[in-house]
């Protein structure tokens, strides 16, 4: 979010994976979860891979990749007028859809060393996991209030809260007075 590339996204489940064991079913569905709140969603089926095992998790591998797929695909579809917002503003300022904590929160020092969250345009906080094995997460929320995107739960910002993140969800909020 700080690059100068305002139109950032990446194949789902990558498309090398030289260096690294492919992607199995977790980093899979985290990294859905994160493609549906970038400027592009799109699934990588091939790859170019080596070692002993270089089977790739694919969205048809069992039922609950692909219901997590169609679910954020859908939220994705949903969301194509904000995104168009935030295209929009990107190629009139450069400013990205998919922006670190410090744009727009500059004078909160906190936001500095955050680097595992982001804003997807100016009205969502997104908070992906990005650790093996979590199913809940610390979230730092800058603004003084915020509503649960999933829940509508009133949240109160200003300070981190713990929030929930089974293998199939995401946290994400929006400040108070956000347009969505």
């Amino acid at each position: 979010g700080l690059s100068g590339i305002p139109l950032w996204s990446s194949d789902i489940s990558g498309y090398h994976y030289l260096y690294n064991p492919p992607p199995d079913k977790e980093l899979y569905l985290r990294w859905t979860e994160v493609g549906a709140f970038s400027a592009d969603m799109h699934d990588e089926n091939e790859g170019s891979g080596t070692g002993p095992s270089s089977e790739r998790w694919q969205i048809w591998n069992d039922q609950d990749s692909t219901d997590t797929y169609r679910m954020y695909a859908s939220i994705k579809t949903r969301m194509l007028p904000y995104l168009q917002v935030a295209v929009n503003e990107a190629r009139a300022t450069g400013i990205p859809i998919m922006r670190h904590l410090v744009i727009g929160h500059a004078k909160d020092p906190k936001v500095y060393a955050i680097g595992d969250e982001y804003m997807f345009g100016d009205s969502l906080l997104v908070a992906p996991v990005v650790t093996r094995g979590l199913t809940s997460r610390p979230v730092y929320l800058p603004d003084p209030a915020y509503y649960d995107f999933w829940t509508g739960a009133r949240v109160a910002g200003s300070a981190s809260v713990l929030a929930n993140a089974p293998l199939d969800f995401v946290p994400i909020y929006a400040p108070v007075g956000a347009i969505i």
